[in-house]
């Protein structure tokens, strides 16, 4: 995949400063940014149709995940979370 390739889902997630608590994260930004991009680039705007992406066999493997036993992808609400979250002051340089 050229996202892959060029680690556009990387680069961009080393921009944000992660304020969540690391005990609680399952999900890395850079996954949560891969997922949200394959998704727009599928017709799906909003995050409302990735609660049903997450568990879908073909997405998994496109975000690198193995499509039967890998664990799902983040939620609609967790994707959501990442949408509204960043402002400029939270993004570094």
């Amino acid at each position: 995949m050229a996202e892959r390739r060029l680690g556009v889902a990387q680069r961009l997630a080393r921009y944000f400063l992660d304020h969540r608590d690391p005990s609680g994260i399952t999900h890395i930004f850079a996954d949560m940014i891969r997922a949200r991009i394959y998704a727009i680039s599928c017709g799906y705007e909003d995050a409302d149709d990735l609660d049903f992406l997450r568990s879908d066999r073909a997405f998994k493997r496109a975000c690198g995940r193995l499509p039967d036993t890998g664990r799902d992808l983040a939620s609609q609400p967790t994707l959501s979370r990442l949408d509204n979250a960043p402002a400029l002051r939270d993004v570094t340089t």
